[in-house]
Order: C-alpha cells, then sequence, then structure tokens
C-alpha cells in the first residue's frame, strides 16, 4: 500500500477538497444481494463501489461517482472506465487501477494510516510530499468510508443500498463475485464470512461517533441482511438518531393532511424517479395525476432556476427517471395517469374544482413556483390540500411565492420538519 502511494502521489491528479454542506441525498450503492431489490430507490448522487459500478451500468444507471479503496489489482479488472462517471480513488489503490482510468474523471483521496497497518511510513510519506493533507476515515471497506468522504464533499443526508455483508442463497452479492466460493460461517441468523462481520463491526462503531459528534447527519439504510439487522437494531435503541429519513418523514406528514377516508383524487407536480408518486399509490383509494415534462437540459425550467439539481440533468438523464417512474407505480397502473408535459399546459387539461390535493415540487424559482400555484389552486375543491416541497432558505423564490400566496388567501399553513409547506383552501 505505501508503496502504491509513492507512484500515485506522483501522478499528480486532483485530490479531495472539503465543500460546504448542502441537502443534496448521497446514496451509496453497496455489491449486496439486496441492491437487486432496491436500486430503483437510487437517487440524488448516485455512489456505486468496485463492481456494482458495471452491475447499474448494465442496468441502464449511470452513477455520479464511483469509489474504490481496495489496494488488490484484482480491482482493476472489476471497474470499467466510463466518461460519465467521476472516479475517487485512494492512494492506496493499485498503479494498474489509475492507468486504466487515464482521460477520466479522478480524484484522489488518502485513507487514514492508521487503518492500513502501516501507519508510520505512509504518515511520513504524506508529510513529505505534502504541508497539508486530508484523510478520510470510515473503517475497512469503501461502502463505509463513503459516509466519510461524503461528509467532507458537503453532503448530510445518506441513503445505503446494497451493503448487506451477508449471503442470499449462495450469492454475496448482486453480480457473481469470485468471492462466492469462499469459506462461510453463520453469524446473527445470517451466512456471512469474517470480512464482513468486521464491516458491521465498524458500522456499528461508526453509527456511535456520527450520533455522538454531527447531529444534523441524516442516514437511511435500505435492503435486508447482517448490516441492515444492527442498523434496525441501533434505530429501535436510539430513536431520535440523525433524525429519521427526511423522505419518509415528509410522506408521513402530508398524508395525515388527506382525508381519512376516500377516494381521493390528486396531482404531483414534478414526479422526477417516481419515488413520491409510488409512496402515495401505497394508498388503495388514491388516483394521482403524475405530472413532469421531463425535458432535458433545463429546457422546463426558468432561467432563474438554473442551480437546481433537476434541470441540470441531461435528457438521458431525464428519460431514465421517467422509466424509473413508471416501473415504481406499475403496481398501481389502474390509479395513475402520467401527464408527460409541463406543469402550465397540464393544468389546462384539468377541470376546476376536481381534485383533492395537489403537490407541487417542479420549478424552485419564484415565477416558476407563483405560476404553478396560480395554475393548480383552481383545481382544488373546496377544503381541498395544496402542498409543496422546499420551504426553506436555500430556495428563497419558493418561500417568496408561498408567503405571497397564504397572505392573499388568509388560509391556514403549515410547515414539517422537511421543508414541505401545506395550505387548506
Amino acid at each position: 500500500m505505501t508503496e502504491n502511494m509513492r507512484i500515485n502521489i506522483m501522478r499528480g491528479l486532483p485530490e479531495v477538497v472539503g465543500c460546504k454542506p448542502h441537502n443534496i441525498v448521497m446514496s451509496i450503492a453497496g455489491g449486496g444481494p439486496s441492491l437487486e431489490d432496491t436500486w430503483h430507490d437510487l437517487e440524488g448522487f448516485v455512489c456505486a463501489i468496485n463492481g456494482s459500478l458495471q452491475w447499474l451500468l448494465d442496468k441502464g444507471l449511470v452513477p455520479h461517482a464511483c469509489g474504490i479503496c481496495d489496494a488488490g489489482e484484482h480491482i482493476t479488472d472489476m471497474v470499467p472506465a466510463h466518461p460519465d462517471v467521476r472516479y475517487y480513488v485512494a492512494s492506496i489503490c493499485h498503479p494498474s487501477l489509475f492507468e486504466k482510468l487515464a482521460g477520466c474523471d479522478v480524484r484522489m483521496f488518502h485513507i487514514t494510516p492508521a487503518s492500513t497497518g502501516d501507519e508510520e511510513a505512509q504518515t511520513n510519506l504524506l508529510c513529505v510530499e505534502y504541508d497539508e493533507w486530508i484523510a478520510v476515515g470510515g473503517g475497512c471497506t469503501m461502502g463505509l468510508r463513503w459516509f466519510n468522504l461524503g461528509y467532507l464533499l458537503g453532503f448530510r443526508t445518506f441513503y445505503g443500498h446494497g451493503l448487506d455483508s451477508s449471503f442470499r442463497g449462495k450469492s454475496t452479492h448482486a453480480y457473481p463475485d469470485r468471492a462466492d466460493q469462499k469459506n462461510h460461517m453463520e453469524f446473527g441468523g445470517r451466512m456471512t464470512r469474517p470480512n464482513f462481520i468486521a464491516q458491521v463491526h465498524d458500522f456499528a462503531e461508526m453509527l456511535e461517533v456520527f450520533h455522538e459528534r454531527n447531529p444534523n447527519i441524516s442516514i437511511e439504510i435500505f435492503g435486508d441482511g447482517l448490516l441492515q439487522d444492527e442498523w434496525k437494531a441501533f434505530r429501535e435503541a436510539n430513536p431520535d438518531a440523525f433524525k429519521g429519513d427526511l423522505f419518509e418523514l415528509r410522506v408521513a406528514a402530508f398524508m395525515r393532511q388527506l382525508p381519512a377516508t376516500g377516494p381521493v383524487k390528486g396531482a404531483e407536480i414534478g414526479v422526477w424517479a417516481g419515488r413520491f408518486s409510488r409512496r402515495l399509490l401505497q394508498r388503495p383509494d388514491l388516483k394521482l395525476l403524475m405530472v413532469d415534462s421531463w425535458e432535458g437540459d433545463g429546457a422546463a425550467y426558468t432561467e432563474q432556476d438554473v442551480d437546481n439539481f433537476h434541470g441540470n440533468l441531461s435528457q438521458k438523464e431525464q428519460d431514465f427517471y421517467k422509466k424509473t417512474a413508471i416501473e415504481r407505480t406499475e403496481f398501481a397502473a389502474n390509479r395513475r395517469k402520467i401527464v408527460a408535459m409541463r406543469s402550465l399546459e397540464a393544468a389546462n387539461c384539468i377541470a376546476d374544482g376536481s381534485l383533492d390535493f395537489v403537490f407541487i415540487d417542479a420549478d424552485h424559482s419564484y415565477e416558476g413556483c407563483k405560476a404553478d400555484i396560480e395554475a393548480w389552486r383552481p383545481k382544488l375543491r373546496r377544503g381541498g390540500l395544496l402542498s409543496g416541497h422546499d420551504y426553506s432558505e436555500k430556495f428563497p423564490g419558493v418561500m417568496q411565492a408561498v408567503n405571497e400566496y397564504i397572505d392573499k388567501a388568509e388560509t391556514l399553513a403549515l410547515i414539517d420538519d422537511d421543508a414541505t409547506w401545506f395550505v387548506i383552501c
């Protein structure tokens, strides 16, 4: 590892630097078997790990990033070079990996020397080569190290997928892996291996440290496995830790505002990948208009909303998310209607007074949000629910548009913990 570091540092590659906190979700895609169950729920900034990159590419999803911190030369064969992926590669990795990724967008980082078994030599090397340097901790795997690296990059909300640390049948990963045939053992009612148990142990320690030192972090772990068992046990023992999943809090808060008895009919303006739509449609008496143009390259956004994450997606990415939204809600195909139109155009097609609720989460500029409110408010019946997301200082346009409407309408307004606004019309 130390020799790898010595060679790789001399490449002069850009290195990871700290970023200001922001509210974009980091979705960590480990390679565990349960990734097959939850990969459709990947959202925000999607980060692959080693072999999960090729697996996701084969599914048609191009992750934003791939992280590697394994020093073994075999990793070079596992990780494909892709022009649209940013690679975060530890300096301890084998030089052949850096050579394979030549021409790609690569950011090098250093892991904490204490975690490599050669602390003195690596610390001395870093001190010789740099006046100042950053080392990223986080346990024995890249799956765990993504949490710490993500924190350094300004992320505060983390969703973990495929971090199972246990077998499903005879498979250790969602894809064939050379380790499938290695010896295994039973632990905690799961078939696993000692290195998997080490990841669970490190995960438990990481949770304790994050809980103690970083109360503003939000974490949610998806899937089924030994590590997820540890996560559930931690949450039961610490119910207030990490605020819970903000998305689930938003869903619960919104559902509480809907009529207790149905049928209920409404519209979601700004569907993206359909995660919110799917949760709404899990109410069996709810019918939903899913309104989104899924236009790429900011075509459907005002000039004032150019910093919106969704407005900067390419058409290829938007096509993928539209397909994902359709697949996620296929179970309720008879109760949903896909409306692939811009918000104001779609509103012209809906009869006034015909909806029980409208949820607005599209253009976040003042002009865009105001126009959506004015277009969709008449579609609600008396007593209907007008709501939306991102009522926060990060989106002052949304706050201004909502505040002006509340002042004019003289209605009851509520704000939940996930910056969701509610108005009973």
